[in-house]
């Protein structure tokens, strides 16, 4: 299997370049990679882990884009492995073998996103595997100490995500019975109330800043009822529920195990002296200024029809025999294909497509949760209050592209919701062909679209197309990558190899691919965020003082790179002095594009 996932993402490793968000993201791993420490030496969102590892493949193996790629595409493998083996947890080999192909279809994708090296591949991989450790065997100690340290490893990479995934084994671990009796019941009665509480208090306060009750409800409501449902459980069950030493005793391991990996990067800031440099960064500070929310797209109607009609077939199939089941099934059956007609021939009201990648992981959870909270089924359980707790993490994006990259802690759900449809459907033709209509549902979207979108974008880079020297074979694909090339080529003219330059606004994989550092590392962020349109102009400058940056520049003049539009306006309004600074200050050697090249006067 993991020689086929490769073999499957190999075709699109070449393909997708990204200036602005790749770029954030790969310019600090080469900062460290050349001996940088995250957070002291330049501003980041992102947890050190990231930076750590991706700087030591570029230190040891080249200062290459494709070191980076190669990385992620172990990271994808693992990730088909361990999505497999816990789909098959829950379900037959082929639907666990199915949906794990789907998700290996969605993921070749050229798109940027699945080859940047996001936290969120990093977090997932660690996330799945701690999972997987605590169902490799009998419940021990050791297993949930081993879970706890991949999921405090995973925090180090993107500390919500691995929080939040964390927050959900935590409930599972509390919950699961052991099958001996002892003297410590209340205790552990007591311990599983508490973190079953505050659990539901943090999938409340994380996502509270959303703007509007919908994203708000669809994020927060399943945990949160599925936390209440823990505490009003049968107060007979409640009594019996075994093994109190055990249970506090791996959820304590579990605790200690997450504490680790977090306390030795602390130690190491702290050695530093720059430990509050860390902490504003990551966790009170940098991510509290930037204001930026995505709600879920408001469904369009064909989409709420296909949402009804999937609602109303999956309780029908859970319906005792009779007429009414078998018409509404039929209703049912005949309302989806429809729609999937409709989208795999591109009807005008295929956004049911685009939409169903949007909600797909709120529905998984959602339907999912009666099937994995039932008495008895300990591994679904698991697997739901991670999916659940994971599934916050989209605030504050909930957007296709961050619900694409979350798939992963989601499809063992799928694979549960499919094999208890199949399971469901008995020897009927009817309720098997809805079965069959519902396991073939992910291939609406992304799946259909992401295979097209690569056999599309294979097809249309041209023979010998030429490359970037720090980025092996790479094709952006874009009209702005033979403009980027356009831009190297002038920089080498303008400027002493290694000299440094400055791009505003920000694309800092030009940085990269030029070889040639920024004269502001601490800024790029700042720029990187009010290019973006995130970050408020008075909030740049107590990051990034104005003055500072006009001192630093005016030491030593670099060559500008300067692009035009809206996010050039947006850093020339947080920063007025230092846009007249350099009107004043430089002349223009070209224009590419939408790009212009200056030098110093004089």
């Amino acid at each position: 299997m993991a020689l086929v996932a490769a073999a499957c993402f190999w075709p699109s490793i070449r393909l997708g370049l990204e200036w602005v968000d790749q770029g954030h993201i790969v310019y600090p791993i080469w900062l460290v990679a050349r001996g940088a420490l995250p957070y002291r030496d330049f501003h980041q969102l992102y947890g050190p882990s990231l930076f750590f590892l991706n700087g030591a493949l570029m230190r040891w193996f080249g200062e290459d884009l494709m070191v980076l790629r190669l990385g992620l595409l172990v990271v994808k493998v693992v990730l088909v492995v361990l999505v497999f083996l816990l789909s098959h947890r829950v379900a037959r080999p082929v639907i666990a073998l199915g949906v794990t192909a789907w998700l290996v279809a969605v993921w070749c994708s050229p798109l940027w996103l699945f080859w940047a090296p996001y936290g969120v591949h990093y977090t997932l991989v660690l996330g799945l595997a701690g999972v997987a450790v605590l169902l490799s065997g009998s419940a021990s100690v050791p297993r949930a100490l081993a879970a706890g340290l991949c999921f405090g490893a995973a925090a180090t990479f993107k500390q919500t995500t691995g929080l939040l995934g964390a927050a959900g084994v935590a409930v599972a671990l509390a919950s699961a019975e052991s099958p001996e009796a002892d003297a410590f019941a209340a205790p552990a009665r007591v311990l599983r109330l508490a973190i079953v509480a505050v659990a539901a208090l943090l999938a409340l306060a994380y996502p509270a800043g959303a703007r509007g009750t919908a994203t708000m409800a669809l994020l927060a409501a399943p945990p949160v009822l599925a936390a209440i449902a823990e505490t009003l459980r049968d107060r007979g069950t409640e009594r019996t529920l075994r093994g109190g030493r055990d249970r506090i005793a791996r959820v304590l391991a579990f605790g200690a195990g997450f504490t680790l990996p977090l306390a030795a990067f602390a130690a190491l800031y702290a050695s530093q002296g720059v430990l509050r440099e860390l902490m504003h960064d990551t966790l009170l500070g940098l991510p509290q200024r930037i204001d930026w929310f995505v709600p879920f797209e408001r469904p369009a109607t064909w989409t709420l029809v296909f949402g009804a009609a999937l609602a109303a077939g999956g309780g029908a199939l859970a319906a005792p025999a009779g007429r009414a089941r078998t018409a509404l099934l039929g209703l049912a059956t005949l309302v989806v294909a429809v729609i999937v007609g409709a989208v795999l021939t591109r009807a005008p009201w295929g956004i049911v497509a685009w939409q169903f990648s949007d909600y797909l992981p709120a529905a998984l959870v959602w339907v999912s949760a009666p099937l994995a909270l039932r008495r008895g089924a300990a591994v679904s359980r698991l697997l739901w209050w991670y999916g659940a707790f994971t599934f916050l993490s989209l605030y504050p994006a909930a957007d296709v592209p961050h619900g694409l990259m979350i798939l992963p802690a989601v499809v063992p759900l799928l694979a549960l919701v499919l094999e208890r449809a199949q399971a469901s459907a008995g020897e009927r033709w009817l309720p098997r062909l809805f079965a069959a209509a519902l396991t073939a549902l992910p291939l609406l979207m992304p799946a259909e679209q992401a295979v097209g979108f690569l056999a599309s974008s294979v097809a249309s880079r041209p023979a010998g197309a030429p490359a970037f020297a720090r980025a092996s074979g790479i094709w952006g694909g874009d009209p702005r990558f033979d403009e980027m090339r356009q831009v190297l080529t002038m920089l080498d003219r303008a400027a002493p190899p290694g000299a440094p330059v400055l791009v505003l606004p920000s694309a800092q994989l030009l940085y990269f691919l030029a070889d040639r550092p920024s004269p502001l590392p601490h800024a790029e962020m700042v720029f990187y965020l009010l290019t973006a349109g995130l970050l408020h102009p008075g909030d740049a400058r107590a990051l990034a003082p104005e003055d500072d940056l006009l001192a630093r520049l005016r030491t030593a003049p670099p060559v500008i790179v300067r692009g035009e539009g809206g996010e050039w306006q947006r850093i020339a309004g947080a920063y007025p002095a230092l846009a007249a600074w350099i009107d004043a200050s430089y002349v223009p050697v070209a224009r590419l594009g939408t790009h212009e090249i200056l030098r110093p006067r004089g």
